[in-house]
């Protein structure tokens, strides 16, 4: 349990760090949702992004040949995603859970995300279950 103290001097802590930023959601030109974030005197567009999680589900025994063609499917449907702009990036993920990977969409709803999600070969063969999640991310941001 935290002393009345502490949590006065968190909540002004967290309320001095509030005043220093200031956000207002709205629609870009595009129609996504994008906020400003002002911090110290510099702007930053945040854009809202989708981000799915890429798990295993619940048919994951499929014959090597089976596996193989719906895994060259969610490959294709992978690139297509990205030509058509709707997917920013894509990989898996080297981990000892259920974890396989992850997209970041680049679309204007939860319910388009899910739609593209739906569609992975992956996913509609079992392998994969999908979790996707709201992102906030700086618009035009790139890795490195």
């Amino acid at each position: 349990m935290i002393s009345s103290r502490l949590f006065k001097i968190l909540i002004l802590v967290f309320c001095s760090f509030l005043s220093t930023i200031s956000f207002a959601q709205q629609k870009d030109e595009d129609g996504y949702d994008i906020f400003i974030m002002e911090e110290d005197g510099k702007s930053t567009i945040m854009k809202k992004y989708y981000l799915c999680f890429l798990k295993s589900g619940p048919n994951r025994d499929h014959p090597k040949d089976e596996a193989d063609k719906i895994q060259a499917g969610h490959m294709a449907h992978i690139k297509k995603m990205a030509a058509d702009n709707k997917l920013c990036i894509a990989g898996p993920a080297e981990s000892k859970t259920d974890l396989r990977g992850i997209f970041i969409f680049n679309v204007k709803s939860l319910e388009e995300a899910e739609a593209l999600a739906a569609e992975d070969p992956a996913v509609k063969a079992g392998r994969l279950i999908v979790e996707i999640v709201p992102w906030w991310g700086a618009k035009g941001a790139t890795l490195f």
